[in-house]
């Protein structure tokens, strides 16, 4: 959690707020998710896909690369690399930022705060 500044009346508050509990101004919420996708040691730039639980592509790049979706509910989404076995899943809420990284077999997913 964070502390922001209400754009009404300047008073600082929690980023999570849905309002300013000063003066009631509705504060925005940036739905954008991230998820960083780590390089691969292959020559070709394979492909990265974000999806969700009914198998809908939620967004797709290329390894390096950082994939950008819209949520707008808690969701559970799932990340592949072509390069790589399996999959990796996490719970999603909008605005959240995620980062994954090459495990022994397959790979990961963690949230972090900034990318």
């Amino acid at each position: 959690m964070a502390l922001i500044n209400c754009l009404e009346c300047n008073k600082e508050i929690s980023d999570k707020a849905k309002t300013c509990p000063n003066c009631g101004c509705p504060i925005q919420i940036d739905n954008q998710v991230k998820v960083e996708f780590p390089r691969g040691n292959q020559l070709v730039n394979m492909s990265c896909t974000v999806y969700d639980e009914d198998n809908n592509i939620l967004a797709k790049c290329k390894e390096g690369e950082v994939a950008n979706f819209e949520l707008y509910e808690e969701t559970l989404i799932y990340v592949r690399m072509s390069s790589q076995f399996g999959k990796a899943s996490i719970v999603a809420h909008p605005g959240d930022r995620f980062k994954v990284s090459f495990r022994t077999f397959g790979i990961g997913i963690s949230k972090v705060d900034i990318l």
